[in-house]
């Protein structure tokens, strides 16, 4: 070869070697840029109960305030044995700690620990023998804590030693109740002693009760089996009902052949009898798990869903051919224009019926679709899998619709509950254009940046009540701190640009916002000289004229609405339908005289993406999304995202004041409700046959109560205010009963409502404003034996003592004697004053 050539030759073959490892390098990097959600790692851990395991319990990493951890509660028999299973998934565990706690977090019970386990692959089992100190059916809170090898994984449940309580009876009759309703040689004659009339949806497998036919309960023509064992969680045991939930995995064939899976929850509430096993309540939800393989599309311009329980959490962009929706805890994709459907983010692996990665503690929620199919969505709750395995917190996420990668923006870790976390999330989130995240917790609107991941106070001191969003969450309106029934100004923020409007009365008025009809908001105007308080404190709002106004423009008044002869009171908004309560002023206070409705007509008209239902003859009532265009011709593609690996540090932080005061409404081992509104929550949990429990995981409220409680002896009035109307001697006999001294009268003239009275002289005590609530509803606090203060007029109030089936006992201050009359009576006389009751129970 000429020499001349050797040169230029050598060069080449070196440019073209760097080039093709440049490119190999490049693609190298940008491969390890992206990975799937890693498997799942801690062990779980569950208890033998009669043989049977129960209550399965799913690590944290780090250390939860145990005040917030209220989860399942576990049995212990008169041997005083906790029989703990633990499968380890090939973790190495060297020590099994385990504390005892009073419910409230602030007594220790027992702390020890064992190494005593036997060992069966990767399960380990461990016999611990608690401590004879355990009061007989007292509940308590139970850590415990495997010491591995890389760090302490902790778990969280109740434990209660029982003594006539029968869980085992519970168990054994749930079980069997559960294997009739797969009994398909039976005629369905086993449920006859407890299917009410059928008079509930005969047509949804989605949601099945009491009161549908014994056909729905027993799955009518599906012909279908668990898969899964069963996942049993005792949720309440008490010496009045005892409450448990059965999870699994269901499993139907097509009849195309295709394996189609469900998730399915069942919750009983049953009470023993003397001659039989009541159920007091049976609800199952079972909802289809998204299977791309089975049909997708029906007719080119739908996406069908099958079988769900309720409503289905979907978003889509202008056109409607970008749609995102949520199906069984999985997030999902579709691109009509290609006919692409994305499996954007999940826990679970396909057909992996790892119980860890079907873990249903967790919600997702969608903020924005754009043209290209992009995604901004937020995932809060428990973490199964991934990076934040084993974390309670908060994630927002973008997917990219032309990379097919998802990437975490930002990260907020949470100590307490998914349930919690849920109850207070699943109330307000918002994703602005500008990359802006705005959430609500303990009365502060908080604002993430997520350019920055700058976090901060938006709006302080919010009082529940006093704002509201609009459906989509761009617009909020709030009143300022300490101005309840008194405000001058509304605030209105539209959190897509942050330009904040007020709207401004005067002479003499007041302002009060009343909610969102869609986007559009609502809002009260009174005479602050008809704003007056009951004798207990509580502040009526009767408002002479309602608007409602575009919030682009307040000044576009949409409607007004004036009463002809009064007020309005309160007002609920359900879609686009407003529900006003008419009040008239009846000697010196406000009655309720009727109610009026306003319907939007805007609500009929036609979107470009909508949810309908359609019917199947074996799964019956079936959900899709259907669609105005027309999917690309072709086989649907199937793409799933990968997460993009970040080297910098997502996550964000909130400091949250832990003492400010919440209640919660546990049912069916949900939170149902998170706030500080106690008549409110006793309210929803007496419609749900739920209970409330206070921050410090203390019983507020419950159902389940004795039949009849006889009236309380030895009520007394102090001598300082025999002279004083009834409302003070109510108070007195309150504070009398409890065994305290004082002049109510004297506190009384001071300008101190009853319930000042009452928080400064029953210090020890919770005082509990239970206005607005039912006089049924105030029989568990004379049941715990404790008087319950009740208005009768604006100038008069008893003390409810006890009751009957049809009777209510009561200590009249005027008489100083006990009385009694029909509840019908009792409710007739309450409620025209307006419900107002008190009642207390110790800290």
């Amino acid at each position: 070869m000429n020499k001349k050539w050797i040169k230029p030759l050598v060069l080449a073959i070196v440019f073209i070697g760097s080039l093709v490892s440049f490119s190999l390098v490049t693609n190298k990097s940008q491969t390890d840029m992206t990975t799937s959600l890693a498997e799942a790692t801690l062990p779980v851990v569950s208890f033998s109960y009669q043989g049977t395991t129960v209550n399965e319990l799913f690590g944290y990493v780090n250390e939860m305030v145990d005040t917030n951890m209220r989860g399942n509660i576990t049995p212990v028999g008169d041997d005083r044995m906790l029989h703990i299973v633990v499968d380890t998934d090939g973790v190495e565990v060297s020590e099994l700690q385990y504390e005892i706690r009073s419910m409230d977090g602030t007594r220790l019970v027992v702390k020890n620990a064992t190494k005593d386990f036997s060992r069966s692959g990767n399960q380990l089992k461990a016999d611990v023998e608690l401590e004879n100190i355990l009061q007989d059916n007292e509940e308590y809170a139970l850590k415990l804590t495997l010491q591995g090898k890389k760090q302490p994984i902790y778990y969280y449940t109740r434990v209660i030693k029982e003594k006539g309580l029968d869980a085992d009876k519970y168990l054994n009759f749930a079980l069997d109740f559960h294997s009739h309703t797969f009994a398909r040689d039976e005629d369905g004659s086993y449920f006859a002693n407890y299917v009410e009339n059928a008079t509930g949806d005969a047509t949804n497998l989605g949601y099945v009760d009491l009161t549908c036919t014994v056909r729905q309960i027993k799955w009518r023509n599906l012909i279908c089996n668990p898969v899964t064992p069963l996942d049993i969680a005792f949720q309440e045991i008490n010496d009045d009902y005892t409450a448990l939930t059965i999870r699994y995995i269901l499993s139907t064939v097509t009849s195309d052949g295709v394996n189609q899976y469900y998730d399915v929850e069942e919750y009983y509430r049953l009470r023993q009898g003397a001659k039989q096993m009541y159920v007091l309540d049976y609800e199952r939800t079972a909802e289809e798990i998204f299977n791309p393989e089975g049909t997708i599309l029906s007719g080119g311009n739908s996406i069908q869903l099958g079988i769900t329980p309720g409503d289905v959490e979907y978003d889509y962009n202008e056109v409607g051919n970008r749609i995102a929706f949520v199906q069984a805890g999985e997030l999902w994709g579709y691109d009509a224009s290609n006919n692409l459907l994305s499996k954007i983010f999940s826990f679970r692996e396909q057909e992996d019926f790892d119980p860890r990665d079907n873990l249903n503690q967790h919600d997702i929620k969608i903020m924005n679709v754009d043209e290209a199919g992009s995604v901004d969505f937020i995932v809060f709750g428990y973490m199964n899998r991934g990076k934040h395995e084993g974390e309670v917190g908060l994630s927002v996420f973008h997917y990219d619709g032309l990379a097919r990668t998802v990437e975490e923006e930002a990260y907020l870790p949470c100590n307490s509950s998914y349930g919690i976390l849920g109850s207070e999330l699943g109330q307000f989130l918002y994703e602005s254009d500008g990359r802006m995240v705005y959430l609500v917790l303990n009365h502060t609107m908080y604002s993430i940046d997520l350019n920055t991941k700058e976090t901060k106070e938006a709006i302080s001191d919010l009082t529940e009540g006093d704002y509201f969003a609009s459906v989509s969450n761009r617009y909020f309106t709030w009143i300022d701190a300490g101005k309840t029934y008194q405000s001058e100004t509304l605030h209105l923020i539209d959190l897509s640009s942050g330009k904040i409007s007020d709207i401004t009365v005067g002479n003499g008025e007041v302002i009060r916002p009343m909610g969102f009809i869609g986007e559009d908001l609502i809002y009260g105007v009174a005479n602050a000289s008809d704003v007056v308080k009951d004798a207990a404190g509580n502040a009526v709002f009767p408002t002479k004229k309602l608007y409602i106004v575009g919030s682009e423009n307040t000044k576009d008044i949409l409607k007004e609405y004036a009463p002809s002869d009064g007020y309005v009171g309160t007002v609920t908004v359900d879609g686009y339908l407003i529900s006003m309560q008419l009040i008239q002023r009846n000697e010196g206070q406000f009655v309720v005289v009727g109610e009026n409705q306003i319907m939007n007509k805007e609500a009929d008209k036609d979107t470009v993406v909508y949810l309908k239902s359609y019917g199947d003859q074996e799964r019956q009532k079936l959900s899709q999304i259907a669609f105005t265009g027309q999917a690309k011709a072709g086989k649907t593609k199937l793409v799933t995202s990968k997460e993009v690996i970040t080297q910098d540090n997502r996550a964000v932080e909130i400091q949250r004041d832990p003492d400010v005061t919440r209640y919660y409404v546990y049912a069916k081992g949900d939170v149902l409700y998170s706030g500080d509104q106690i008549a409110t929550a006793i309210r929803k949990a007496n419609e749900n046959n739920a209970i409330v429990v206070n921050q410090k995981q203390q019983y507020v409220w419950q159902q389940g109560r004795s039949v009849y409680k006889d009236p309380l002896n030895g009520l007394s009035v102090a001598a300082s205010d025999l002279e004083s109307g009834t409302i003070v001697q109510a108070i007195s006999g309150m504070i009398q009963w409890e065994g305290k001294t004082g002049s109510v009268s004297d506190m009384i003239a001071q300008g101190n409502s009853p319930e000042d009275v009452l928080v400064t002289m029953l210090p020890e005590y919770e005082i509990l404003n239970l206005s607005g609530c039912s006089v049924d509803e105030m029989f568990y606090y004379v049941n715990n034996g404790t008087p319950v203060f009740a208005l009768t007029s604006q100038d008069t109030a008893v003390l409810l003592t006890g009751y009957t089936s049809s009777l209510v006992y009561y200590y009249d201050p005027a008489t100083h004697t006990t009385q009694k009359m029909a509840t019908q009576d009792a409710n007739n006389i309450f409620s025209q004053a307006g419900n107002v009751f008190l009642a207390y129970q110790k800290n």
